[in-house]
């Protein structure tokens, strides 16, 4: 019998999701902050690696699960170049923020136009 189950579950485990079908698959478990499982189908479909919104998820996701923030700032300068956009860059201000780079995390806030993120930043940088 669990043999039986087995079987009716391997069809869906070896099931190969459309990239629309990841997306949408992604951003569920990013909003149930599964970031793990988010991280770990995202590095094992090189596939993905090609859609921004699914880049978008996993770098958050590194950035959101412990240990993986110098991760996501690498890979956020990675995938800012990569798609030719400045996306990411308030991961990048961020980690500087928190490695204490207030003069880096302020030119990243201010070209990343996120005001809440550059004033709070500032004040501690001018203080």
């Amino acid at each position: 019998l669990k043999f039986m189950n087995f079987k009716k579950k391997l069809p869906d485990f070896l099931r190969s999701y459309s990239q629309e079908e990841q997306l949408e698959r992604l951003k569920s478990l990013y909003e149930k902050d599964s970031y793990d499982k988010v991280i770990t189908i995202f590095e094992s479909d090189e596939s993905l690696k090609t859609n921004e919104e699914i880049v978008d998820n996993y770098l958050w996701s590194l950035w959101m699960n412990d240990g993986t923030e110098e991760k996501a700032n690498e890979l956020a300068k990675e995938y800012n170049k990569k798609f030719k956009t400045d996306r990411w860059d308030k991961i990048i201000g961020l980690y500087a923020e928190r490695k204490k780079w207030f003069d880096v995390a302020l030119s990243y806030f201010d070209k990343s136009k996120h005001p809440t993120q550059y004033n709070r930043v500032k004040k501690i940088f001018d203080d």
